[in-house]
């Protein structure tokens, strides 16, 4: 894979970062210089079969988890992120991955937890909804609508997931935009 010139490295690293670095460190400034260089690095993939949108989504997971890192600043900059991947290819959101929700988020104790079998492909809103953050699905929806009906490894829409990360709580604005928008 392909990586920025020096100027793009952080202080104290030892090597240019790769688009997925740049977008899973959250730097803006190198993602938008990765774009600006190659605008087709949008659509690479990693070892994991990731696009750099499904591994900054992927990487999301862990402010869900811990979310003292939910600052003003933290989210704000996942949005221009967001924004910019979707700015330079707009169909990224249609684009499945092996990057699965069981991958990111090991929820051992739920019964559908287990991978299914069939046809099943895990979409950026499936992994949008595991950051529980109602903007970005929003967004990640906007960008590819038909992703709502879609069934990921494990054999749920992205409804199916939120219900059964956050269980059926209607004060939940993930849960309950999706569901508005399922319908």
């Amino acid at each position: 894979m392909k990586s920025l010139d020096d100027s793009s490295l952080p202080p104290g690293s030892a090597r240019p970062l790769t688009i997925h670095e740049a977008v899973t460190s959250r730097d803006v400034k190198a993602t938008k210089r990765w774009l600006d260089m190659d605008p087709k690095a949008v659509v690479s993939r990693d070892s994991n079969d990731a696009l750099p949108l499904h591994a900054f989504l992927s990487q999301l997971l862990h402010t869900f988890i811990v979310p003292s890192f939910r600052t003003k600043e933290y989210e704000e900059t996942n949005i221009d992120i967001i924004k910019l991947l979707l700015r330079y290819d707009e169909h990224g959101c249609a684009v499945a991955t092996k990057v699965t929700s069981s991958d990111v988020m090991v929820p051992c104790a739920l019964p559908s937890a287990r991978v299914h079998e069939g046809n099943h492909h895990t979409m950026s809103l499936h992994l949008a909804v595991n950051t529980g953050n109602i903007t970005i699905v929003k967004m990640i929806y906007e960008a590819y609508p038909p992703a709502i009906a879609m069934k990921n490894n494990r054999g749920m829409t992205p409804s199916e997931l939120a219900v059964e990360l956050w269980g059926e709580d209607e004060d939940n604005a993930v849960i309950e935009f999706l569901n508005m928008v399922s319908y």
